[in-house]
Parts: structure tokens; C-alpha cells; sequence
């Protein structure tokens, strides 16, 4: 939950604690910059103002990529690593 907000350029920004908030404050244009992805989302910078857009655009299918680890192409890859790894160490 942000616990400090303010105003740059028009813009809202929301910070986690009040060393982010005054680091900010000390040096905004330095981070207004950042391409950060939560605040690209709220102006709309991602595909639509709907998570289904959002996902589409970050091209994230759910259903294959169902945002889970567990059961996931990710998973598999893993554990073939895994197991490659220490078939191969195993003298």
C-alpha cells in the first residue's frame, strides 16, 4: 500500500515509504524517466485500460500461460535442466 503520493508535471506518483517519497522529491527528474511498468499500465501504455488487453499486449495467453509456475512450459524446462545437470555430474 503506498503511504505517500505527489504531483510531478501533472502526473501522480505513489511511493512505498517516506525515504522513496523524499528521494523523489529531491530528484524527480531523474525517475520520472523510468520506464516502469504499473505506472506505463495506468496511462494506458500497454495495450488498454482491461487486464485481458494488458496480457494480450505483454503477449501473455491465459490458458498456456496460465501465470502459474507449477505445471508450466517453465517447469518442465527446469526440471530437464535439472536433470541433465546431474546426469552429468554423476560420475
Amino acid at each position: 500500500m503506498a503511504t505517500r503520493t505527489t504531483t510531478y508535471n501533472g502526473e501522480r506518483y505513489y511511493f512505498c515509504s517516506d525515504g522513496c517519497h523524499d528521494i523523489f522529491e529531491d530528484e524527480p527528474e531523474k525517475y520520472v524517466q523510468a520506464w516502469l511498468p504499473v505506472s506505463q499500465i495506468f496511462q494506458g501504455n500497454c495495450g488498454g485500460a482491461t487486464v485481458p488487453e494488458v496480457l494480450d499486449w505483454y503477449h501473455l495467453n491465459q490458458g498456456a500461460d496460465n501465470l502459474d509456475y507449477v505445471g508450466s512450459p517453465d517447469e518442465k524446462l527446469w526440471e530437464e535442466w535439472r536433470a541433465e545437470r546431474k546426469r552429468v555430474a554423476t560420475p
